[in-house]
């Protein structure tokens, strides 16, 4: 995959996304949602803890959903989800589209797979999926079979979480995933954190896109008899908030994985750590870039980072493990300003300088927009 966006471009793009919580989609909103194997609508839209059939009418009492078909969000409310549909994959929600999940209360997604194979899924929608709220979602997806069932804690077309807390916790004996999406993956806030065990699993994973985080927290976790990752996407792109990545396995197993050429490791600002059985960081190709602007960087050859140094440049050791270069570094950690410095809100008119600066932005920003946009509409063509 070629991937030519230069830092300009990239820190442009990030900046303003994180201000304004966007995402290009060129799909429709959910038309229906499938929750515990009952399909809401536009002619059906509570559905309460315990019940088969949808209503119009809020359950007086006890936790239920909310189907809102015009503006495209769910709400839960207390839910408890344990029961798949069958829409391509078993899932415990789906929706046809671009949905929002509002998080209110306390809710749980649980479900463990006995089939010998098959995909099951916590959460499956096919758009951009939106998470916010001020409440909580815990997912639990198990497999008993031996056989290598795969298992996914959500899976969506794009990803966007604002705010609330969510956890996964994603195990059996096949591939795992905590949180995947097919295309980007944008964090602005919220309380995350993701642990899965398999044979083979993967934390975050954006796979044709780039994983962007601007605020929020992100503790994620892969143990594994084989591969491991943290973190994998084309671009990882890191502005501000905490997050820490772990991949441990016994074979390539790492914090943070560069999957897409020409792809590029960039942190702004936060406190990120990444730590791996094999490497701290990794590209699989030989050609990437990376960017630390005024990053304070710790370097440690265990994973633990015990006897951490600092790093300054390549002759420190290579930073990133590739075809091309071993890196002897296990751990990384880097840290830098609490969010990157964005342009001002107001303006001064004794200092024109600020509205030129905020045209000048607002420019690239649409051009960048309608570009990403158009791109986006293309790739969604495909299947994953």
């Amino acid at each position: 995959m070629k991937r030519t966006r230069r830092f300009a471009t990239v820190f442009i793009v990030v900046t303003f996304l994180s201000l304004f919580l966007a995402l290009p989609s060129a799909s429709a909103a959910a038309s229906e949602v499938w929750v515990n194997n009952v399909k809401l609508d536009s002619s059906a839209y509570y559905l309460a803890n315990g019940s088969g059939t949808a209503t119009t009418t809020k359950p007086a009492s006890g936790g239920y959903v909310y189907f809102n078909a015009s503006a495209g969000t769910l709400t839960l409310y207390n839910a408890q989800l344990n029961t798949p549909h069958l829409q391509s994959y078993e899932s415990l929600l789906f929706a046809n589209g671009d949905l929002t999940i509002i998080l209110t209360g306390t809710n749980t997604l649980q479900y463990t797979a006995t089939s010998t194979s098959g995909t099951y899924m916590g959460i499956y929608v096919q758009g951009l999926l939106t998470v916010t709220g001020s409440g909580s979602a815990a997912i639990q997806m198990n497999s008993t079979s031996t056989s290598g069932a795969v298992l996914y804690g959500i899976y969506s077309h794009d990803m966007k979480i604002e705010s609330g807390t969510l956890s996964a916790q994603v195990s059996g004996y096949g591939q795992v995933f905590g949180i995947d999406s097919y295309f980007d993956i944008l964090i602005t806030g919220g309380s995350i954190t993701l642990n899965c065990e398999g044979v083979y699993a993967i934390a975050v994973l954006a796979q044709a896109g780039d994983f962007t985080m601007s605020g929020g927290s992100v503790t994620a976790t892969s143990n594994t008899e084989a591969n491991a990752m943290g973190l994998s996407a084309g671009n990882l792109t890191l502005i501000c908030g905490e997050g820490t990545f772990s991949g441990f396995g016994a074979d390539n197993s790492e914090g943070g994985y560069i999957n897409a050429n020409n792809g590029a490791f960039t942190v702004l600002g936060g406190h990120f750590i990444f730590k791996g059985s094999t490497s701290a960081l990794r590209s699989g190709y030989s050609t990437y870039t990376t960017s630390l602007n005024n990053i304070t960087t710790y370097v440690s050859a265990s994973s633990s980072g015990s006897g951490k140094s600092l790093w300054k440049t390549a002759a420190d050791g290579v930073l990133v493990k590739s075809p091309a270069a071993v890196s002897p570094f296990r751990y990384a950690e880097f840290i830098g300003p609490d969010c990157y410095a964005v342009p001002p809100q107001t303006g001064d008119s004794s200092a024109p300088w600020l509205w030129a600066g905020m045209a000048l932005f607002a420019l690239l920003f649409a051009a960048e927009i309608f570009r990403l946009g158009c791109k986006s509409k293309g790739k969604r063509q495909g299947n994953w």
